[in-house]
């Protein structure tokens, strides 16, 4: 008699979004090449976003609404470079 293994919550969500939305399509090598080009680039973007970003708050120092808005400025910087990101790994995958 085999026993069947019992599947862990997450294997069962994974089966009932495959069946719901189906499986995701294959990606060829050159997609994943685009999508891991496209990835190492956001990053360092936002490398070289971090690295100024350190900067303007040392130069800030003590002035802490200027250091609000350049919180703030980075954050949404952060925010914009990640979307336009995932808008162009989603255009590779449409190809």
């Amino acid at each position: 008699m085999s026993e069947k293994k019992m599947k862990s919550a997450l294997e069962l969500a994974m089966e009932r979004l495959d069946a719901e939305s189906g499986a995701a399509p294959r990606l060829s090598d050159e997609q994943k090449a685009a999508i891991a080009e496209i990835e190492k680039r956001t990053q360092a973007k936002l490398a070289e976003m971090q690295i100024m970003h350190q900067k303007n708050l040392a130069e800030a120092a003590g002035d802490y609404a200027q250091i609000i808005e350049l919180e703030e400025a980075m954050r949404s910087g952060k925010l914009k470079l990640e979307e336009s990101a995932e808008e162009e790994k989603q255009a590779v995958r449409k190809q």
